[in-house]
């Protein structure tokens, strides 16, 4: 999906470079990406090129992005340095938002591959009055990443996964999150460690180089999902 960025490097999903130029165009998004969670029906309808149907799923897609997955929330604030796979391992690791942002650096440096650096630029982007009023004016609208952090006894606690090209009807996002909800760890990267690559379309030639070399087995999207199901792993739920 087409993602929105704000200058805070806040995304939210379903919002194309268009329509954000124009929301931001029109004065419907001035402060910050908080904003958007105040625009109305009747405000769209008063802009140009908007009909009732697209005015109706603009706001649709605005709701449905109020509980982003704590990882996914974490890799779209622009926190310098964390990506999506810092931003995992941030997830796992705390219990939510808020333990996350009164972490001290100690502790944030247990978390794996959090150095004495990334730990001092976690604290510096939270000890932010202004990054810490956008998360806040955020919140009272009712956004609110959900924990992702998954126990140990989930059905895909032994398994490591990783992706490469398009799953149909899938964001990478959404697919990485089933797989860290019940307990399996989902990287970006191929190595001895990993147990699958799921090959969807048009996938990248060397993450398949990489499993070819360390002896990991390939499996289409059909496949992965069966796999998931024998583990009782409710795909829809």
């Amino acid at each position: 999906m087409e993602h929105f960025a704000s200058d805070d490097g806040l995304e939210i999903e379903g919002i194309g470079e268009e329509t954000a130029d124009q929301l931001v165009e029109e004065g419907l998004i001035e402060d910050d990406v908080a904003n958007l969670y105040d625009i109305s029906k009747d405000a769209l309808l008063d802009l140009e090129g908007w009909g009732e149907q697209s005015a109706e799923k603009l706001l649709e897609e605005i709701a449905d992005s109020k509980a982003p997955s704590l990882a996914a929330f974490l890799s779209a604030i622009g926190i310098p340095g964390v990506g999506p796979t810092v931003a995992r391992d941030l997830a796992r690791h705390f219990e939510g938002l808020d333990a996350l942002m009164d972490a001290g650096s100690g502790e944030l440096e247990e978390v794996e591959g959090i150095g004495s650096k990334m730990a001092a630029q976690l604290r510096n982007f939270f000890d932010n009055e202004r990054n810490r009023a956008v998360i806040e004016r955020l919140r009272e609208r009712g956004v609110e990443p959900r924990r992702t952090r998954a126990e140990a006894t989930g059905e895909l606690s032994d398994l490591t996964i990783v992706f490469t090209g398009r799953v149909e009807g899938w964001t990478r996002d959404d697919l990485e999150e089933l797989i860290e909800r019940h307990g399996g760890n989902a990287t970006d990267s191929v190595s001895g460690t990993t147990d699958y690559l799921v090959v969807g379309d048009e996938p990248g030639e060397t993450k398949r180089e990489d499993a070819e070399a360390n002896d990991v087995p390939e499996i289409g999207p059909d496949e992965f999902f069966e796999m998931l199901g024998s583990r009782g792993v409710d795909v829809e739920g």
